[in-house]
């Protein structure tokens, strides 16, 4: 995996450098060096972070179909509740735009 995958994975996912370092065992300015292709991701590395990608993935598929289904049920606007934290800021954004190409109407609320 190059830097700019892995680069665009952590912040897909809402993740900061520091973030995903502590998740990962390793200094933030190794995350930064990957990312900037100035030494190699590992692939120990690289596989930690698709095991992430997979489970936020899987967590976002879960939401959206939640969303979906409740739109379908109640016939309404879906809510989406945000929280103040970047991977649930990241995890909401995507939802909104799934709702929207869906032609869903949505409003969101803080929670």
């Amino acid at each position: 995996m190059n830097g700019a995958t892995f680069h665009l994975y952590r912040t897909a996912m809402g993740l900061d450098v520091t973030g995903l370092a502590e998740r990962l065992g390793v200094n933030r300015r190794t995350v930064q060096r990957w990312e900037a292709d100035k030494c190699s991701v590992p692939v120990s590395a690289a596989g930690l972070l698709l095991e992430m990608w997979e489970s936020w993935l899987d967590r976002v598929n879960t939401l959206v179909g939640d969303a979906v289904l409740f739109r379908s049920i109640k016939d309404d606007a879906v809510v989406i509740t945000m929280c103040r934290d970047r991977e649930n800021t990241a995890i909401n954004s995507v939802i909104a735009t799934c709702l929207a190409l869906a032609d869903i109407q949505f409003t969101a609320q803080w929670s």
